[in-house]
């Protein structure tokens, strides 16, 4: 939650729509900057420790993350646009990125 609070720092919305699922608007964005952040934010889940309840040491965490980088249009609807990422994030899934 941390890592999410710093891009909302960064002026991103972010919000948790369930499980274990995060969604981020990168508004006014070019997709460079897209990729770099993401990026980042890649790097830095992985380079978490965390500690269990019990205090044993988690193992690695990682993220696939999926992007969808679009203007919007009249006839989209906010739906398409997740809709397009989400399907992204499953093909990076499959693909174990």
């Amino acid at each position: 939650s941390q890592l999410l609070r710093s891009l909302i720092d960064q002026g991103l919305f972010c919000a948790r729509p369930g499980g274990d699922e995060f969604v981020i608007v990168y508004e006014n964005k070019t997709d460079d900057e897209v990729k770099a952040i993401a990026e980042q934010l890649r790097q830095d889940v992985m380079a978490l420790s965390l500690t269990r309840q019990d205090g044993q040491l988690c193992p690695t965490i990682t993220i696939s993350q999926g992007i969808c980088s679009a203007i919007p249009t009249d006839r989209k609807r906010l739906w398409d646009y997740f809709y397009t990422a989400d399907q992204a994030l499953y093909r990076a899934k499959d693909a174990n990125r």
